[in-house]
């Protein structure tokens, strides 16, 4: 079966947000960036008895927390307009086809066929699926292109490949490992300093 679509600048926003926001090595990032400074603003409120008086002296610590979303609301989506508009292949009309053994997308420029063995994984929200080759290298298919058959297909084809669906970020699991792992450093640099203090004694 052929699907016959074209990739939007929505589609290709959306596209980079879905590939952003289910990675787990920038979620994790974030998530610790936020569990370090609002634990050391926990901190330094607990020591400093005069914290709202000298705000300003911690005002870099509070602007710090909203780079994050900064770039996530403003400076990515910049960045991935330009990108759309300056690559005019991806604004091309695609032909999707879907074969029992491997998918073929193509354009004016040129097709690629690849076997559903090759994906690693595959991620979905309302709006688009994506089919991983690599860790940041997906084939994204809007699901406006298809029909709830040909969506069932392609659901059929990863399941009977054992492709596996993105397992979704755990910010409790990320958190926990960051708390063992500086609890083994601290522990780690007090052994070190309990050695070094007796060979100095």
């Amino acid at each position: 079966m052929t699907i016959r679509g074209q990739l939007t600048k929505d589609d290709f926003l959306e596209f980079q947000r879905l590939n952003l926001r289910q990675s787990k090595f920038v979620d994790c990032g974030n998530t610790l960036i936020y569990f370090f400074f609002l634990s050391l603003l926990a901190v330094l409120g607990f020591l400093e008895k005069d914290l709202v008086g000298k705000w300003m002296y911690y005002l870099p610590l509070f602007a710090i927390l909203l780079i994050i979303p900064f770039l996530h609301l403003v400076y990515l989506p910049l960045k991935w307009r330009q990108f759309y508009k300056q690559d005019r292949e991806l604004s091309l009309p695609v032909d999707i086809e879907l074969g029992e053994k491997e998918i073929v997308t193509g354009n004016s420029v040129g097709k690629a066929a690849r076997a559903w063995k090759d994906f690693r994984k595959w991620k979905e929200n309302d709006r688009l699926l994506l089919l991983y080759l690599a860790e940041n290298k997906a084939v994204p298919l809007p699901k406006r292109f298809f029909s709830q058959q040909e969506l069932a297909f392609v659901y059929e084809r990863l399941r009977s490949h054992n492709v596996p669906k993105a397992k979704p970020f755990s910010a409790f699991t990320c958190v926990t490992f960051a708390v063992v792992g500086l609890a083994a450093l601290a522990a780690g640099i007090a052994a070190a300093m309990h050695i070094l203090l007796q060979i100095i004694q």
